[in-house]
């Protein structure tokens, strides 16, 4: 048995037809183009990524839920909003276009968009934007749903969403998003690890796998299943077999596989308003039409005993108090986060991570140590909302450290999400026959 860990975005009729031949032909070499491993290590490593500097704020969630996770179930009425703000505020004309993808986000080999898309085109345009109201910051908001009548999807499965402007080999962003359906049953678990050294910081999960009228043909090769902690991509597992069988249940019981840090809550930011000082705010300033927030020092939890906190485990909702639009009406302001540590860590990086930038490690988000006052320090542009986030440590061979700062508990409020997929006999791609978040209490 081998282990896997996933380390874990009105013509003429001659000028329609010669769109239809240059959008076909675009597709089809923007298939071969994304196939190529930089474009796979973006959607392997991240929610999402964004390479045009000047949009933020990139929110994919179910219509009307900001806090969910981009899923939705397959053939139905259900549909994803995505929405961005753009600091270039001329105006464009976003496409979007999905491809299928893997349970490990490379792109599916040996099926063609025609295959797991309806719509003429295999794109859409995103339609809809708003001009900022009231703000220093000058932003247009855009937004669209999916799938909607111009684009659709036919099977589950993991998904790319990219939206660009004329060259789909250039995009504006790519993010994940999931289409499931429910074919089977997941019940899970989450208890102790059976580790003595673990027995107070770690979390386990155990699940069993039912089978309903749908049958799973050989799942010890053609199940692969996987588990996601919340919003974080770089400590996913996944690729076990079930270690036993009986009858219509597949059990995945392991004493070794499917433990987790239990972490401890995410630390907690509300920008909700400027007019008054809110949780963690200390000073609000205003320069060069600019908003800037000074946030209270935070100080490691490691050694300390578990508290419970209300947090939302990692995401960020978009709220401005007393408007009526948060989308168009909210702020953006350079808010510097403190955090007190004695000595900096060497040959490693300090991050600030959450949902909120789709826990990525780079420059945008790292902390600078600072010896006069002892404090890892960083300034991010944030829009108006309600934040969780942790800091995170990372060395220079890439090894994380998410525990240092804010601790290890069993006792941690956690959401896991499970997602079975499923390559039938025959099939060259993977569905995700069922998917199931778990909340850990």
């Amino acid at each position: 048995m081998q282990k896997f860990f996933l380390q874990t975005q009105t013509s003429s009729n001659k000028s329609m037809k010669q769109k239809t031949i240059l959008l076909f032909a675009s597709i089809f070499f923007a298939a071969a183009a994304w196939s190529q491993p930089a474009f796979e290590t973006y959607l392997y490593d991240y929610q999402y990524y964004i390479f045009n500097n000047d949009i933020h704020t990139l929110q994919i969630y179910q219509e009307g839920m900001q806090s969910s996770i981009p899923a939705v179930t397959v053939n139905s009425s259900e549909k994803l909003t995505c929405g961005f703000d753009d600091f270039d505020i001329s105006g464009k004309n976003y496409q979007y276009t999905f491809f299928h993808c893997t349970p490990e986000w490379k792109i599916s080999n040996g099926i063609q968009q025609s295959d797991y898309m309806t719509g003429y085109y295999y794109e859409d345009y995103v339609r809809d934007y708003t001009a900022s109201f009231n703000t220093l910051r000058d932003y247009l908001h855009y937004s669209f749903t999916f799938p909607n009548d111009n684009i659709n999807t036919k099977i589950s499965g993991n998904y790319a969403l990219v939206v660009y402007e004329e060259d789909i080999n250039k995009p504006a962003f790519i993010a994940r998003f999931f289409i499931y359906d429910n074919l089977v049953n997941i019940s899970p678990t989450i208890g102790y690890s059976k580790s003595p050294k673990e027995l107070q910081s770690h979390q386990k999960a155990n699940f069993i796998i039912k089978q309903t009228s749908y049958r799973i043909d050989n799942p010890y090769s053609n199940l692969y299943v996987v588990i996601q902690q919340n919003g974080r991509t770089y400590n996913v597992q996944g690729g076990i077999p079930p270690r036993t069988i009986t009858n219509d249940k597949l059990y995945y019981d392991y004493d070794e596989y499917f433990i987790f840090n239990g972490n401890n809550e995410f630390r907690l930011l509300s920008l909700t308003s400027f007019k008054h000082l809110t949780r963690s705010m200390v000073q609000i300033e205003t320069y060069n039409s600019e908003y800037y927030i000074t946030l209270d020092i935070d100080n490691t939890y490691k050694g300390r005993s578990y508290q419970t906190l209300n947090d939302i485990n990692g995401k960020f909702l978009i709220e401005v108090e007393n408007v009526l639009d948060s989308d168009t009406e909210a702020e953006y302001a350079y808010t510097m986060f403190t955090l007190k540590d004695k000595i900096p860590f060497p040959q490693t990086e300090a991050y600030i991570c959450g949902d909120f930038n789709g826990w990525q490690m780079d420059e945008n988000n790292k902390m600078t140590y600072n010896y006069q006052t002892g404090c890892y320090e960083a300034t991010l542009y944030l829009k108006q909302g309600y934040y969780n986030y942790t800091y995170i440590l990372k060395d220079h061979n890439g090894q994380i450290n998410d525990i240092e700062f804010d601790g290890n508990y069993v006792d941690a409020k956690n959401d896991y999400t499970f997602y079975a997929y499923y390559k039938a006999p025959g099939d060259y791609y993977y569905q995700l026959i069922a998917l199931n978040v778990f909340s850990a209490e």
